[in-house]
């Protein structure tokens, strides 16, 4: 008996410490597997509530998109009800047009541009979306307007939410002017739809010459605008010297109060930036910079530029060491601390001491011109979405670590690459499809490109001391799809719901952590 006791306690004890091993750190639940209706395409993930969760699904006639189809999904994500949008106009004249479909105020909300030849007017409206009916319900309601005499030169329409989801910027850019200077409109709701101010704006700098990279607007409705000043004389992926200056104009006190603040680190290259508002109300500036080109970077900055007396102070700068660079490259080249190639910043997160942390990715198009016989040209474009950084900064500017997640993704189109990220319980989960042999591939330049026919998805989850841990979440060969990254959705602080789809055949997951 004794024998027998020991050899049980002993099996009970070794098969307790391979489910401690092998235990996942996330479960995914799977919805019906459906047929994708006829020229039709999933668009986005709308959000959720207790009812169970919104999709956005487009419509195709032969020519181009010609209606938008509502889908809800019940708490099992089985499809529960379907509506086709009763649209005011058809989209084959380009006059109207859906910019997007949001959950805010509680709602959601279709945001809609039409474009009135007549007039000479490209508008912008919202009209809510009835959550039972899945219809449209009360009048759209205009909320901003652009004079705008050509079809082919209409402007266009954006917006941009706070982090606290009580405002929405409703962003105008207006006709291209190679004569006057970059012109926007700025209307500033509340999560009522309320109107708190509007402005017409002409930024002192040639249209031709400043790009918009980005807008934020905060809780109390002041805006900013950070966009690229560029010396066209200049223009150069490999001078020695920057040919733009990253400018960033705020718009305070209902748009009374307008001032400029420039971003710079002397001669070394701002390669991304991207801004947030903090809760004092001064602006973080973070992003990478290099000695070099414009297309590489060297480390990452970390700085804050007072919304008062727009000065920019503690600007610090983090050099990769050659430890991290010795990932992405030989140690000789390391240690000579060659620069990093293509990464843009996806997200910046605030931490509560005052530091930051940045999740970049590296992308970049190739395209490739062939010529035929006849002297045809064709054109096809691969998208390579590679490898994901995670960079974690001290207040004072230094890098407390820096973290590579390995992963090559070389598509045709895009759609099946890329990454979703969730931020649950302290820890930051990235989930994305990969090949099979990269779960276990300790060589970081043997990594494997993605094959859509033979492939895993992946989950990485990284901890707080810069750590990470992948897990194979599920075999896209043994549920029939093909994960598409960007179109999931977090939905509450410990759920993401995932879509994927292969040929004709799609369903939604619900990823718990």
């Amino acid at each position: 008996m004794k024998k027998w006791s020991s050899l049980l306690l002993f099996t009970i004890l070794a098969l307790s410490a391979m489910a401690q091993k092998f235990t996942k750190p996330a479960e995914v639940d799977w919805g019906r597997e459906y047929r994708q209706p006829s020229f039709s395409v999933v668009e986005k993930i709308i959000g959720s509530d207790g009812n169970g969760t919104y999709v956005w699904r487009n419509k195709y006639g032969r020519l181009t998109s010609s209606g938008i189809i509502i889908e809800r999904y019940d708490n099992q994500l089985n499809l529960e009800r379907t509506a086709l949008l009763d649209l005011p106009l058809n989209t084959f004249n380009n006059d109207f047009q859906v910019v997007d479909i949001i959950p805010f105020g509680g709602n959601i909300v279709m945001l809609s541009a039409l474009y009135n030849a007549r007039a000479n007017e490209n508008t912008l409206h919202v009209q809510r979306i009835d959550k039972s009916t899945l219809k449209l319900k009360g009048n759209r309601q205009k909320v901003a307007e652009i004079e705008a005499k050509r079809r082919m030169n209409k402007g266009g329409f954006d917006y941009a939410i706070s982090r606290d989801s009580s405002k929405i910027l409703m962003y105008a850019d207006l006709p291209f002017d190679r004569r006057s200077g970059k012109r926007l409109s700025l209307t500033v709701y509340n999560d009522k739809l309320e109107k708190q101010w509007t402005k017409a704006v002409e930024l002192p700098f040639q249209d031709r010459n400043f790009e918009v990279e980005n807008y934020e607007v905060d809780r109390s409705g002041n805006v900013y605008i950070l966009g690229r000043l560029i010396d066209r004389n200049n223009v150069s992926l490999f001078s020695n010297r920057p040919y733009y200056t990253y400018v960033i104009v705020a718009y305070r006190n209902n748009g009374k109060d307008v001032k400029e603040y420039d971003v710079s680190l002397g001669d070394d290259f701002i390669t991304d930036l991207t801004i947030r508002v903090g809760n004092d109300g001064d602006l973080i500036c973070a992003g990478f910079y290099s000695e070099r080109t414009t297309q590489s970077m060297k480390g990452s900055f970390f700085s804050k530029i007072s919304a008062e007396t727009k000065r920019m102070y503690d600007i610090k700068k983090g050099e990769f060491d050659s430890e991290f660079l010795s990932q992405f490259m030989s140690k000789r080249r390391a240690k000579k601390k060659r620069e990093l190639f293509n990464y843009r910043i996806d997200k910046l997160i605030l931490r509560s001491d005052g530091g930051a942390l940045m999740i970049a990715e590296q992308f970049f198009v190739v395209a490739t011109t062939h010529t035929d016989a006849n002297g045809f040209q064709t054109t096809t474009y691969t998208y390579y979405y590679n490898d994901i950084i995670a960079i974690n900064m001290n207040p004072d500017g230094s890098i407390e670590w820096a973290t590579r997640v390995p992963k090559r993704q070389i598509d045709g189109s895009g759609a099946f690459s890329s990454y979703a990220m969730t931020i649950s319980k302290g820890k930051i989960y990235f989930i994305y499809n990969d090949h099979p042999k990269n779960l276990t591939q300790t060589n970081f330049r043997k990594i494997k490109n993605f094959n859509g026919k033979r492939s895993v998805v992946n989950l990485a989850v990284l901890s707080p001391d810069g750590s990470y841990k992948k897990y194979p979440l599920f075999n896209n060969r043994d549920e029939r799809i093909l994960m598409q990254p960007k179109i999931a959705q977090q939905v509450s602080a410990d759920e993401m719901i995932i879509f994927g789809l292969f040929k004709r055949r799609y369903k939604f997951g619900r990823v718990t952590f």
